[in-house]
């Protein structure tokens, strides 16, 4: 189980402010909330590298541009998340459970996260099908990834109604998953939002030590 207060957590996503999408404000929300209980390393694409508060923003560039090919973006962009997890680890000592918000840059958090022997988590903002998946190679590829993140994350984390029941059509299980109240996501109720991550978190660790 984790401790009520973690030394530190690693958010992945693929967008994040300055970048103006509902994933990007999703990815905010998150990282903003879990900063009032712990130290947060927000590892995407374009962020200048400072720290703000407890928040620290590690960005990089990645080499191959997205309206090429968002499968070819995102494993490149893994390799890259990768890289800041381990320079973070190996130069920072930071430690504490990885948290990949979407599919994108799961590959990465699941690499670092065994690598490390780091908890891996998944948070995923919506699915494939949800967004009008199709038969199309590209999109069979991306909701092969979900599943890859839904079944091999400790826990997922849900928020909303629709997005659980794309969770279950992508292949998830009650077991390892906890449904969160959309409304916490708001800016007022971000300690809220805290409590229920941890929570969230800490069941996932119990879940998967008790099933070893």
């Amino acid at each position: 189980m984790y401790p009520r207060s973690l030394p530190d957590v690693f958010l992945l996503t693929a967008q994040y402010p300055p970048v103006d999408s509902p994933l990007s404000e999703f990815s905010f929300r998150i990282a903003d909330a879990l900063s009032t209980v712990t130290r947060v390393y927000v590892v995407a694409p374009g962020l200048q590298w400072q720290d703000i508060g407890n928040v620290r923003l590690r960005g990089f560039v990645n080499p191959v541009y997205d309206h090429q090919n968002v499968i070819t973006w995102a494993f490149s962009a893994c390799r890259e998340a990768e890289r800041i997890v381990a320079t973070s680890r190996y130069e920072r000592g930071a430690q504490g459970p990885v948290i990949a918000v979407n599919w994108e840059l799961f590959p990465a958090a699941l690499s670092v996260g065994r690598f490390f022997s780091l908890p891996i988590h998944f948070i995923p903002h919506s699915f494939e099908l949800q967004r009008g998946g199709s038969s199309s190679l590209l999109s069979v590829a991306i909701q092969e990834l979900e599943r890859l993140a839904v079944s091999a994350s400790q826990n997922t984390l849900l928020f909303g109604r629709e997005v659980t029941e794309y969770y279950y059509k992508t292949g998830g299980s009650s077991r390892t998953s906890v449904e969160l109240p959309v409304d916490e996501l708001q800016p007022s109720r971000k300690k809220e939002l805290a409590q229920s991550i941890m929570k969230a978190l800490e069941q996932g660790a119990r879940e998967s030590s008790g099933s070893h």
